[in-house]
């Protein structure tokens, strides 16, 4: 029979409590510098967009030294209150280190073409501490990607939802332009396009994703594309 593979740390089927979490922590190994990576890049930035430092990530216990964070986000010089605001995150798992260097080159390649469309909200890397330790989960043990939400363990995510309430004057939106697939599925493309008002966190881009429509949509499913 194939055996099972089971996690080295907890019994499976157990959630972990302290002593699991401190096996854990204990694995943990510092591997790069946030401050030099990002936060460095950030000040870089500061002469073509606006730096808002929205609160500090703190870590630590009986074990660890204390530890703190700097939380940063870059934003369009002149916010606009008439213009659709995108949030653009990175590093959420900051393992995936893709996404905070992308969010960083997208803000020194693209923002200044969205100036005068777009409000932008650049948050290159919301988790400091697990992208020093190419981890997916916080200090705590906790997935700030699943801790989005009112009362939130995770001290990323909550800063983050501050910071976006803050800016926000209204619920999220986000301009997404879809093409009108016709009910023909013969009709040869292009297809004319329409503009949606994206407002709920569920249909706005994520972790410095941009869509992108297929060249040959489904005439059943499209997927919205933002375009500069």
């Amino acid at each position: 029979m194939p055996s099972t593979a089971h996690y080295s740390i907890g019994t499976p089927g157990q959630l972990w409590g302290a002593a699991e979490r401190d096996q854990w922590r204990a694995r943990q190994v510092r591997q790069r510098s946030y401050a030099d990576d990002v936060l460095t890049a950030i000040e870089a930035l500061r002469g073509r967009l606006d730096v808002e430092m929205y609160g500090d990530v703190i870590y630590a216990d009986a074990q660890h030294p204390a530890e703190r964070f700097p939380l940063r986000a870059l934003r369009s010089r002149h916010w606009q209150p008439g213009l659709p605001s995108v949030l653009v995150t990175g590093g959420v798992h900051a393992y995936e280190t893709s996404g905070v260097h992308g969010a960083l080159r997208f803000v020194d390649t693209q923002a200044e073409r969205f100036a005068v469309r777009a409000n932008l909200l650049v948050v290159p890397c919301v988790s400091p501490w697990v992208y020093e330790r190419f981890q997916r989960w916080n200090f705590d043990a906790i997935d700030p990607n699943r801790s989005f939400r009112d009362g939130s363990p995770a001290q990323e995510s909550a800063a983050l939802m501050h910071l976006h309430r803050r800016r926000a004057s209204s619920p999220p939106t986000l301009t997404c332009t879809r093409p009108l697939i016709p009910t023909n599925p013969n009709t040869a493309p292009p297809w004319p396009r329409a503009t949606t008002r994206c407002s709920s966190p569920a249909a706005s881009p994520t972790a410095s994703t941009w869509w992108t429509t297929p060249k040959t949509p489904s005439p059943r499913f499209s997927r919205p594309s933002l375009k500069p």
